[in-house]
């Protein structure tokens, strides 16, 4: 299902991190499997959103600008590449979901496809 990039949180920001960490070959393609059937994997979760030691070599690689105004964080991140600039923008309630937004906007845009799944009510809020 399309989501937001605005809108994603939990379980669900997560997978669209690994997609996109997948994609750059910086994760591999059962990482994705992992997310989906998250309570029955004996493995670590890739839980980018909870997860400084996760998430912290994305922020390093990226050089963001934080922002932060009203109890809202954003942050900016700038790639310039084949003389090409992109920007991702990604506004949240903590800096890792601010930062991940604007990461999956940056590589992936405005909206996501999110397996179905991972938008149950079980997991809206990023529980389990």
């Amino acid at each position: 299902m399309k989501v937001k990039t605005a809108d994603l949180k939990g379980i669900a920001l997560d997978w669209a991190v690994a997609d996109i960490d997948r994609k750059l070959g910086e994760c591999s393609p059962e990482t994705l499997d992992i997310l989906l059937n998250r309570q029955k994997s004996p493995f670590p979760v890739f839980d980018y959103s909870n997860n400084w030691d996760r998430t912290g070599p994305l922020i390093e690689a990226s050089s963001p600008v934080i922002t932060i105004c009203q109890a809202k964080v954003r942050t900016e991140i700038s790639t310039l590449e084949n003389d090409i600039l992109s920007t991702g923008v990604g506004l949240g309630i903590s800096y890792l979901e601010s930062f991940l937004r604007a990461f999956v906007a940056l590589h992936s845009g405005d909206e996501v496809d999110i397996p179905d799944e991972l938008l149950t009510p079980q997991h809206a809020d990023g529980e389990e």
